[in-house]
């Protein structure tokens, strides 16, 4: 299994973990580590793209700030 075969349901389930798991880290090196595989993460993730205008064939990548909580 690979990260874009997930549903992105799952996929923010799993960066909501890292996240908690973030909150507990005490080393800073761990900490770094466990945001940036959250930023690569989320760089990957299968998230939906924003429909714009009427058509609905239509859609434009949005950028989201990575550690913003609107996931």
């Amino acid at each position: 299994m690979i990260w874009n075969e997930l549903e992105y349901s799952l996929q923010v389930k799993v960066m909501d973990r890292i996240v908690d798991l973030l909150k507990d880290e005490e080393d800073d090196e761990m900490q770094d580590g466990l945001i940036a595989a959250i930023h690569e993460l989320e760089v990957w993730s299968n998230t939906p793209c924003q429909i714009i205008g009427g058509d609905e064939y239509v859609a434009s990548a949005v950028e989201q700030d990575p550690f913003s909580e609107g996931r």
